[in-house]
């Protein structure tokens, strides 16, 4: 090893070498002198002809997947003047391409972007069942049904979740295997040549089962649990339908999931940022799946491009309104009251005595939430973090991690949560349940509009008639929603509970109701208008993009489909003769 280690740097610096290739990783560059003194020869001699930078999103800290020794390749372009230098990603926003030009000194370079849009994967979100015994059996379902015959992957969170999964799929006679980073190189190669070749139906993986993956007729993509990101998703996703056949996109969605992906990721500086950008997505009930993904990817498609290759656009429905002011007020009610008991609660306690049950010393009759289905009570839950009503508290135990909730930043200042847009019911194929009781809606979280109040400080959020026609609360609902109508019922709720509450706490409380009272003469008010204003944040200056995509159309139930497809890549090249900007 060390005597071909040694000649593949002796032929570096030899003229008369046949080598044109050389594939090197950051870490290695930011860690071996000796490696780029032999570069800075390599140059002098004018044979260092182009760098190019596979997966460049690694550069940037707000990434999906940063890594510290990308930001050493800064200097590269000082060390080699006049190398023209090629950047590559799969997944990047426009704050992440500013954030490597700045990065590699290559502002203003030239950005050729490809549209994000994957015509032929068909994308959906599933309820994942609370019991791994049912969750199993929808797998099987669909490997024996839907999918039989036909290659995939599906993703796992953990190790132990991958080597849990596959002895209980064999068990049911699934030919699948699993792939981690835990497992020898040699017997990774062996499972990844035998799903190649279709000996086995499906890998159950880590993220580590990625580089290198480039089967052409992968037809679904199934993520057991979520990804840490929209990035990973799209690229994990993205591993289906290269080509150019269609594909389905199967994610399991449910609130344990974030809990668990949110300890692990809270310490990178966008970790819950990104996190809660794939959840937003998952608990969205109503939007075209491609929208949001475009949203988060700053491109804007019509749901007129998804030509039904979603499960929103698949099956269109109604929506209403949902105000959540009171679903708000009832978690704030539940955790003033465990904080006065010195009690924390985590997402799972928390929804236990939102509906009812956990501990009767913590209950709240006032809050508690009767007949409403587990599924939708961890959708809002997770909705008012998102929104930014609640918030997580970690704290490090000697053996992990726990993530509480606590009020956050729009419960501290006494601002409601935003509404919720709910759709119809949804009924799932090749599975035993559907997306939510059919008794109840589900529930999407839509972008809501802010105007601001310079007299109080606030950002109040307002609800937009989007389809110009009077709003109706549910039926289900009607109860609830009348309650949060007027300032003396919220106030009244609250009162109800602060007696006997430390000073501090009844502050809080009465802070919220207060600032409650003028958001709710706001809403009034919206409902009055005949016109829906919209006001957005302006965007942020971005690159020049070339659109190199093309534009197909797809019929998921057609046979006949385009036999190639191209992979979507951003490329930054820079040519420039000397070290300036352009």
């Amino acid at each position: 090893m060390e005597s071909t280690l040694y000649e593949s740097w002796r032929d570096m610096t030899n003229p008369k070498s046949g080598l044109k290739l050389l594939y090197v990783t950051p870490e290695k560059l930011a860690k071996s002198k000796r490696f780029m003194a032999t570069l800075q020869k390599m140059h002098q001699l004018g044979r260092f002809s182009h760098l190019a930078i596979d997966e460049v999103h690694c550069c940037s800290q707000w990434g999906h997947d940063f890594r510290p020794d990308y930001k050493f390749l800064g200097i590269m372009r000082k060390m080699f003047p006049g190398t023209p230098i090629l950047g590559l990603t799969a997944t990047a926003t426009s704050r992440v391409i500013q954030d490597v030009q700045k990065i590699l000194d290559i502002k203003g370079c030239l950005v050729l972007k490809a549209s994000f849009n994957r015509p032929n994967l068909f994308y959906e979100v599933r309820p994942k069942p609370s019991v791994q015994e049912e969750c199993i059996t929808q797998l099987h379902q669909l490997l024996e049904g839907e999918f039989k015959g036909q290659s995939g992957i599906i993703y796992t969170m953990t190790i132990k979740d991958a080597e849990e999964l596959v002895p209980v799929l064999r068990s049911r006679q699934i030919s699948v295997a699993p792939y981690h980073a835990q497992m020898e190189a040699q017997v990774r190669s062996k499972v990844h040549k035998k799903w190649v070749a279709n000996e086995y139906q499906a890998v159950v993986a880590t993220i580590a089962f990625g580089m290198g993956i480039d089967k052409p007729d992968v037809r679904f993509v199934i993520h057991h649990c979520i990804s840490k990101s929209m990035e990973n998703f799209y690229q994990e996703s993205g591993r289906a339908g290269r080509d150019g056949k269609p594909a389905k996109c199967i994610v399991f969605w449910r609130f344990a999931d974030l809990n668990r992906q949110s300890t692990m990721v809270f310490t990178e500086q966008t970790g819950l940022e990104n996190l809660y950008g794939l959840i937003s997505y998952c608990i969205d009930s109503h939007r075209c799946r491609r929208n949001i993904i475009a949203e988060h990817f700053d491109e804007r498609w019509e749901s007129a491009d998804c030509r039904g290759m979603c499960d929103h656009c698949r099956t269109p429905r109604e929506t209403k309104n949902l105000d959540t002011t009171k679903y708000g007020e009832n978690v704030l009610l539940i955790l003033t009251k465990a904080a006065s008991m010195n009690e924390r609660l985590t997402g799972q306690k928390l929804i236990d005595l939102f509906l009812g049950k956990g501990p009767t010393k913590l209950r709240i009759k006032e809050a508690t939430q009767q007949g409403l289905p587990r599924e939708r009570a961890e959708n809002i839950v997770a909705f008012l973090l998102i929104d930014g009503f609640l918030k997580e508290d970690f704290h490090f135990t000697p053996y992990n991690t726990i993530s509480y909730i606590v009020p956050g930043p729009k419960a501290e200042a006494g601002v409601p949560p935003s509404s919720l847009i709910v759709g119809g019911i949804k009924k799932l194929s090749n599975t035993s349940g559907s997306l939510f009781s059919p008794s109840e809606k589900t529930i999407n979280t839509q972008l809501k509009l802010c105007a601001s109040n310079s007299e109080e400080k606030v950002r109040h959020m307002k609800k937009v008639d989007i389809k110009s026609k009077k709003n109706k609360p549910l039926k289900n609902d009607s109860k609830d929603t009348n309650s949060c109508d007027t300032p003396s019922n919220s106030k009244r709720n609250v009162s109800k509970i602060t007696n006997g509450l430390s000073s501090k706490d009844q502050n809080l409380m009465s802070k919220f109701s207060q600032k409650q009272e003028h958001v709710i003469d706001c809403v009034s008010q919206l409902k009055d208008s005949s016109k829906s204003i919209v006001k957005t944040a302006p965007s942020e200056k971005t690159p020049q993009f070339v659109d190199i995509s093309s534009d197909k159309e797809y019929n998921f139930d057609d046979s006949a489909q385009p036999s190639s497809s191209k992979r979507r890549r951003i490329i930054t090249i820079d040519n420039s003769s000397d070290d300036s900007d352009n």
